[in-house]
């Protein structure tokens, strides 16, 4: 069965016209549950609520896309899109900066965001990068202290911020809530756990292999060549994601290509022998 999700925008109705148009029945004349349908036929000239109408209508169906309606109960959604601000993001945008007071947790609905530090001697370390359905700043949300990382959207897309009271708040309500929250702090712990030895232990070789790995997980997409990792990234891009200069990094994945595992044009890269890349990533 197919939920649609509603979203609760409190403003005066404009109206019967409009009402007829969107093929509403609601009399209620100032609180409307608006669906996706609804919302597009707002005038955002004639009613200055219809964008933020709008951009939770949208929010509401990336929620769907994204299915969590069945991770949650359905008063969670709704406090989630009633509470909730959406900011639309455009690639180089800044949304948390490292060490600064927490404001929000941020529920990615599109795009790539890149979470990263700066070590001590200025260079920087990308720990991550979030794709739709990921959950950034829940570190500081629940210790108290201030942001872990940098986050900065490589993509252009859209996150739904919430902030900690609305996080308490539905935490106490819903337990199913509570325990997705869990599981995204226990996959961000076991991550930084794969991060460690990867930079004290393991080959660059290895590095490269799990961090395609990784990539491909995320953002694979399956095509006629193999694997293609949907986010674009540049040579610095992925050396930042390595841990390793540049040029190291560059030569690292010329030997992959002529070794027939990748394949990278215009800064898109595809894995075009994944079982023999697993394989080797996961060998002795």
């Amino acid at each position: 069965m197919t939920h649609v999700l509603q979203v609760p925008i409190p403003f005066r109705c404009p109206g019967p016209e409009l009402r007829q148009r969107a093929g509403c029945t609601s009399n209620d004349e100032y609180t409307c549950w608006f669906s996706a349908s609804c919302v597009s036929t707002l005038d955002v000239d004639t009613i200055p609520e219809a964008m933020e109408a709008r951009q939770r209508a949208l929010a509401a169906a990336a929620l769907q896309r994204l299915q969590w309606h069945e991770l949650m109960e359905p008063s969670t959604i709704q406090l989630i899109l009633g509470e909730g601000r959406v900011r639309v993001l455009r690639r180089g945008d800044v949304l948390f900066h490292r060490n600064a007071e927490f404001q929000d947790i941020a529920l990615i609905l599109s795009g790539a965001i890149e979470s990263s530090v700066m070590s001590v001697d200025g260079r920087k370390q990308v720990v991550a990068y979030g794709a739709p359905g990921d959950i950034l700043n829940l570190f500081a949300c629940f210790d108290g202290q201030r942001n872990a990382y940098d986050h900065v959207a490589r993509t252009d897309g859209k996150v739904i911020l919430l902030s900690r009271h609305t996080v308490n708040e539905a935490r106490f309500a819903d337990q199913r809530f509570t325990d997705l929250l869990i599981s995204k702090i226990c996959r961000i712990g076991r991550r930084a756990h794969q991060l460690l030895p990867s930079h004290s232990l393991l080959s660059l070789r290895k590095r490269c292999l799990l961090v395609l790995l990784q990539l491909a997980d995320k953002f694979g997409v399956e095509s006629s060549r193999g694997v293609a990792i949907g986010l674009k990234l540049s040579q610095e891009e992925v050396a930042d994601i390595v841990g390793c200069s540049r040029p190291k990094v560059n030569a690292e994945m010329k030997a992959l290509e002529r070794m027939g595992l990748i394949d990278v044009l215009y800064r898109c890269i595809h894995i075009v022998d994944y079982p023999r890349l697993l394989a080797l990533a996961m060998s002795d």
